[in-house]
């Protein structure tokens, strides 16, 4: 009789580890759920300041662009305003 109680302590015993295991592995599926929401939104936040980064450049190619042809309209002045004599 002790062999077949020691057996179904054994067996009780197994089962409660088994629902340990259980328990862990959702909360472990928890925290991988949380970890891949958490790159999903820094792969979101890369992706805007990208976004934001090639917007900067194009703004300043713009500018460069301005500022050479301000720099070539004021070399034209420059020699108009220099045929003039007072």
């Amino acid at each position: 009789m002790k062999s077949t109680n020691d057996t179904v302590v054994q067996i009780d015993s197994m089962v409660d580890v088994a629902k340990q295991m259980t328990v862990d592995a959702k909360q472990v599926s928890a925290s991988i759920n949380e970890i891949a929401a958490t790159i999903e939104e820094n792969a979101a936040s890369v992706q805007n300041i990208a976004g934001s980064s090639e917007e900067q450049l194009a703004s300043v190619d713009e500018i460069n662009a301005a500022a050479v042809h301000l720099s070539q309209m004021a070399e034209e002045l420059q020699e108009m305003i220099s045929k003039f004599k007072v």
